[in-house]
């Protein structure tokens, strides 16, 4: 019997070359992978923003003898905190007669609530409640911002058109109009 000359297995070059194809496939996974988690996470603070806003509209519209006195430019952060309970909430349901002014109360505790959530929902969330916004006489926005950009973001909040997912990612902030009641 005559030994066959014939190569049955592989190379060390094929080998070394099926790996390196193997990894860039890897490599772009993997890529692939980190930039779903980055979009994911900012769709993520996007709703929370959106949320927040919404329930800051809510708590504007539930507090009509406060608007706009005691909500204009005010800047909400998640690291604010109250140094006493409000008057709002040591006298549920509320009792008039008990001397607190409603109002200013029901603002400072709507304050205490938010920082609350931006604390929770959104890092180095902030929170900015504007009148008349958008050169319209009758709107009022509220304008969310999140991470490193905080105050700085707020500046660029309205009106920008965002066409890539690039703009998207780096702008971390959302405005969100409403129309505010009138005092009578």
């Amino acid at each position: 019997m005559g030994l066959d000359k014939t190569p049955v297995g592989a190379s060390l070059v094929e080998i070394l070359v099926s790996l390196l194809i193997l990894g860039i496939g890897v490599v772009g996974v993997v890529a692939m992978q980190l930039q779903s988690v980055m979009v994911v996470n900012d769709a993520y603070h996007r709703t929370q923003a959106i949320a927040i806003a919404q329930d800051v509209i809510e708590r504007i519209k539930a507090n009509p003898r406060g608007w706009p006195d005691l909500y204009v430019s005010q800047q909400w952060r998640g690291v604010d905190s109250m140094l006493q309970e409000p008057c709002a909430k040591k006298t549920m349901p509320v009792d008039v007669g008990q001397g607190c002014d409603l109002a200013e109360e029901i603002a400072r505790y709507d304050h205490f609530e938010v920082s609350n959530l931006l604390a929770v929902a959104l890092p180095q969330g902030i929170v900015h409640i504007a009148y008349q916004c958008s050169g319209n006489n009758s709107a009022a926005c509220v304008e969310v911002a999140w991470e490193n950009e905080g105050a700085s973001a707020l500046k660029d909040c309205r009106g920008k058109s965002l066409g890539t997912v690039e703009q998207v990612l780096n702008h971390h902030c959302v405005a969100v109009s409403f129309m505010a009641f009138q005092k009578l």
